[in-house]
């Protein structure tokens, strides 16, 4: 058994691969030798603790509605997860406030002076390339006219249809839960 399936982490891990519990280690990971054990077990060992140990990357997202309507936004078909659709925001930057950080955004993407309003859902979902802690916040108002920057298109979506587009798959929770009208 490996010591991430007892639960331990790798730095708890070296101690057992002293020269008195050599004969045990390569017991456990079936290795001709200690070499052996190392040259597969290690690097192994050590991937396993950093994606355990792995910060999510921080985001900052708005959900803006009118009416029984609410903004979504295509990725750019050149973005990673292109042509899939998300709420407008992004990442937070090392010492940026949440709500900064979201205006900040709203103001790039989509050209608009937002007031954040509270948090209404949070989320951690792990993809293949990334790993990543959402925050989504209610815009109370907005001043300026809603412009595309930097989407392949934006689109005022009935709440109800929602589930009906290809979201990224993190989102997909909180879009079924709007469509339910369970949030915001």
């Amino acid at each position: 058994m490996l010591p991430v399936e007892l639960g331990q982490d790798f730095q708890a891990f070296l101690p057992s691969l002293t020269r008195e519990a050599v004969p045990n280690s390569v017991e456990t990971f079936g290795c001709k030798s200690i070499a052996d054990c190392c040259s597969v077990a290690f690097p192994l060992l050590q991937s396993l603790t950093l994606m355990m140990e792995q910060k999510p990357i921080l985001v900052a997202a708005g959900i803006i509605q009118s009416g029984d309507r609410v903004l979504i936004c295509q990725r750019h078909r050149s973005d990673t997860y292109g042509l899939q659709w998300e709420f407008p925001g992004g990442k937070v930057r090392d010492g940026e406030e949440l709500p900064a950080s979201l205006a900040r955004e709203l103001e790039e993407e989509l050209a608009i002076q937002a007031e954040i309003g509270p948090e209404v859902f949070r989320l951690r979902h792990r993809y293949p390339d990334r790993y990543v802690e959402v925050v989504f916040f209610g815009i109370v108002r907005y001043r300026g006219e809603l412009r595309n920057q930097v989407f392949e298109a934006i689109e005022w979506a009935p709440r109800s249809r929602l589930a009906e587009y290809n979201f990224l798959e993190a989102d997909r929770e909180l879009v079924n839960r709007i469509s339910r009208g369970e949030i915001v």
